[in-house]
């Protein structure tokens, strides 16, 4: 036998053993003879196949089911508190998906609002001249010596010609506590959550869906 009819029933084999395969996994009824061919060539048979089968397309199921709720959910990164809602507007703390856990209304921000520092800076403009005492320290040494000398350099000064400073000031926001206040929607408990706060943070706070209970 060549190696073309060697492949040609090698082929047809495998075409046969693919098509019981989806009988059982379509849960359809195999005569003896494809049980036997089946069981020889998988090591287990249709029952145990298609029980496997089964379980496998569950937990491919159940995976999927996770991971449209998981990509549903609105998820939020804030100075000190991670946060996400899920389809029903409720929120839980955290930054991955559970299924199962206390869920929260978020009722009311809390802020004292913005607190400024004031920065001050000065610029001073002009130019410096310097000047030169040579021909008097020269002098200084002819009268005095040495000690006359030295005296004559000390007095090289320099002269300020057009100085101005400008000082200006400016307030610069600082960053202060807030408070997230949320219900408990099982238990109503109330729970507070302080979070980092200015200006900004403030808009993207406030954007959250509140409830009002």
């Amino acid at each position: 036998m060549n190696i073309f009819v060697r492949f040609k029933i090698w082929n047809a084999k495998r075409k046969r053993l693919i098509g019981i395969r989806k009988q059982i996994e379509l849960g359809a009824p195999v005569d003896a003879e494809e049980r036997e061919l089946f069981v020889i060539k998988n090591k287990k048979t249709p029952e145990q196949y298609k029980t496997e089968y089964d379980q496998r397309q569950a937990d491919i199921a159940e995976r999927q089911r996770v991971l449209a709720l998981d990509k549903a959910e609105k998820k939020y990164s804030f100075p000190g508190l991670y946060l996400r809602e899920d389809k029903d507007g409720l929120y839980y703390f955290g930054n991955r998906f559970v299924e199962y856990t206390d869920k929260y209304y978020l009722v009311d921000f809390q802020w004292a609002g913005p607190v400024y520092n004031v920065v001050s800076h000065s610029v001073t403009t002009g130019t410096d001249r310097h000047s030169s005492n040579a021909g008097k320290a020269i002098v200084g040494g002819v009268l005095f010596g040495p000690v006359g000398l030295v005296a004559g350099a000390a007095g090289k000064k320099n002269t300020k010609i057009n100085h101005h400073t400008v000082t200006t000031s400016e307030q610069k926001e600082i960053d202060t506590s807030a408070l997230l206040v949320f219900i408990n929607a099982r238990t109503r408990e109330r729970v507070m959550k302080q979070v980092t706060c200015n200006t900004t943070w403030a808009k993207k706070y406030t954007s959250l869906r509140y409830t009002s209970l």
